[in-house]
């Protein structure tokens, strides 16, 4: 599974992998690494143990530490050893990707003395408080539907352009990987009115094209338009969070119309007429977008979650799931089970 995580993402490269503790010390020998991710308990010796011998040599590298044991002692034990960060399984890959940005980070900074050959780390630190302060500024005038924001995307794909695409195109694809993240928690219903096939990252790998950020900048920001998602007074926007704050309780047409004072006729006029969605077909996406979340979290079982979400028939709450995922519940939530990342 960390073979196929994307790395390079976030500036680096397997370069090799070991079954055991003294394995790794010997290709460490031949080879060297910057980063090295291991678990606490290996097949001949305690990770921690591995650690002590990792620390009587002259060079060694940034160290992760990876564990099944939700315990302080055993992190505060390697961080006495020289861990950079610790990190329980299972983690999601956005957790484990900030902390690779971390020790990116890290190791630039270590080796920005000797700024070795093929090594961009003045650059590229750089960069990264360039993007950094960018990325909050383009987040904040996306939220407030400043049309600024399409400018403002435009000037860093513009101060990126005199980079390789291949190294411009992972600092990209984190900026959007942020934005549509950002968007997401702002505006949680827009994805159960609008099918986006694809991430902003994931389009930009297909995609290198000039100005190609800046015309995903524009596609992004055209949601905020088209679902009033910058005026909280609407009837749209207060349709759609009544919708999503109340998505554990029965809800209908009519009892959301109820609470604006309008008629059910209007408000569904309203609502199919701004979104090509009827207002049946949203709140039952929402429900069961919600129903994966607590599928995934494994705390409740499926009749419990079905009466959460207001179905009193399981059958049919059991029934919507499926058309929903193609999956029943309890297929889904096995596979959440089996994931290491989510």
């Amino acid at each position: 599974m960390l073979k196929r995580f994307p790395w390079g993402h976030y500036g680096f490269e397997v370069g090799d992998e070991a079954a055991s503790g003294q394995e790794a010390i010997a290709k460490l020998d031949s080879n060297g690494a910057d980063l090295l991710v291991t678990d606490v308990r290996l097949s001949d010796m305690e990770g921690l143990d591995f650690l002590a011998l990792l620390n009587q040599r002259e060079e060694k590298p940034c160290l992760i530490l990876l564990s099944s044991y939700n315990d302080f002692e055993y992190a505060q034990q390697g961080i006495g050893l020289g861990v950079f960060d610790y990190m329980t399984k299972p983690f999601s890959t956005d957790a484990f990707g900030q902390m690779l940005r971390r020790a990116n980070i890290y190791l630039r900074k270590t080796h920005a003395d000797t700024d070795a050959p093929g090594r961009p780390v003045t650059a590229d630190l750089h960069m990264e408080g360039l993007l950094e302060g960018r990325t909050k500024e383009l987040e904040r005038l996306l939220l407030e539907g400043n049309r600024a924001f399409i400018e403002q995307a435009g000037q860093l794909e513009h101060a990126l352009a005199g980079m390789s695409r291949e190294r411009r195109e992972p600092f990209l694809v984190r900026v959007l990987e942020q934005l549509y993240r950002s968007f997401d928690e702002a505006f949680p219903w827009v994805k159960n009115i609008e099918s986006r096939s694809l991430s902003g990252a994931e389009a930009l790998r297909l995609d290198g094209s000039h100005n190609f950020f800046q015309q995903q900048a524009k596609d992004l920001f055209s949601l905020i338009d088209a679902y009033d998602l910058a005026k909280p007074d609407s009837l749209l926007y207060a349709i759609c969070h009544i919708v999503q704050e109340n998505v554990e309780k029965e809800l209908s047409l009519h009892n959301v119309a109820a609470r604006l004072c309008i008629s059910p006729d209007y408000a569904g006029r309203v609502f199919k007429r701004r979104t090509g969605v009827n207002f049946v077909s949203f709140l039952t996406r929402t429900k069961m977008e919600h129903g994966k979340k607590l599928l995934a979290e494994g705390e409740l079982r499926n009749y419990e979650i079905s009466t959460l979400l207001g179905y009193s028939n399981p059958d049919y709450f059991r029934q919507l799931f499926k058309a929903h995922t193609g999956m029943t519940p309890t297929e889904y939530r096995n596979i959440c089970r089996r994931r290491i990342f989510r």
